[in-house]
This record gives C-alpha cells, sequence and structure tokens, in this order.
C-alpha cells in the first residue's frame, strides 16, 4: 500500500488548497478543499480495491475544474477503473459539473470501467432525469 504524507498545497492565485491525509491501514483518504467562501470539498477513499469519491457542497463552474482533475487522475494517473460518487452532500450542481461527471464516465469506459452515481438529492436526481443522463449512468438511490 503506497503511504501518503500530510501535508498542503495552496495553488497560486487559485484559493485552492489541496490536503493530502496520511495512508491508515486499508483505507487511504485524500480531502481537497476549493476557496472556503466556495462551499465545495471532495474526499476520496480506497477499500478493499474500491474508490468512493464524496462531493460535497456546490459543484459549479469555479470547483469543477477540481472535481474534474480529481476523477481524471484516479482514471487516468492511478488506473481505477470502477468509482462510486457519492452525492449525498451535494448541495448544487450546473452544467459544468454534469460535464465533469459525464467526462469522468466516458474516460472510465474507455478503459473498461464505469462510474455509479450515488444518492443524489431530488433536485439532483430530476437534473439527470431532464438532461437524459439517468440512462447513461448507473444511479444507486
Amino acid at each position: 500500500m503506497e503511504h501518503l504524507q500530510d501535508r498542503q498545497h495552496q495553488a497560486p492565485n487559485s484559493g485552492l488548497v489541496t490536503t493530502w491525509k496520511a495512508a491508515r491501514g486499508d483505507v487511504e483518504s485524500e480531502r481537497f478543499h476549493v476557496d472556503p467562501y466556495a462551499s465545495f470539498s471532495v474526499e476520496v477513499s480506497r477499500l478493499d480495491g474500491r474508490v468512493l469519491v464524496e462531493v460535497k457542497g456546490e459543484l459549479d463552474v469555479y470547483s469543477s475544474a477540481h472535481l474534474r482533475s480529481t476523477l481524471l487522475d484516479l482514471i487516468d494517473g492511478q488506473g481505477n477503473l470502477a468509482l462510486v460518487i457519492d452525492l449525498t452532500e451535494l448541495q448544487f450542481i450546473d452544467s459544468t459539473g454534469l460535464g465533469v461527471l459525464v467526462t469522468a464516465l466516458r474516460r472510465s469506459r474507455v478503459h473498461g470501467g464505469d462510474v455509479v452515481l450515488r444518492h443524489p438529492s431530488r433536485t439532483t436526481l430530476r437534473l439527470l432525469q431532464v438532461t437524459g443522463l439517468d440512462r447513461v449512468f448507473t444511479i444507486v438511490e
């Protein structure tokens, strides 16, 4: 198991702070926070070879770039093909956020994997239905 050190990085001129947490047993956790005024965070957990990505707060044009880089690193950089994206604490998503989810799904499927969306709110589920994405993603309520 790869061991991560505790560290923080402030991206220049972006307000983006990335924090890595040390690996504990079978679970590694990474937490990412964008500008404190934009309520958004991503937590990545690994347990028994599965990857759970918890998205919290508002996924919009300002926070989408960070989620995109996280998901693409998990898929392309680390070779994780099966992702579960937990939307339980997602409060808002715009078209940019939907685009990030679709990009991750496409990348995963190119490599023979899949992306599952877990516990979307009623509003998020309705948005997925209106856009037809409920027929593209596997959604677990």
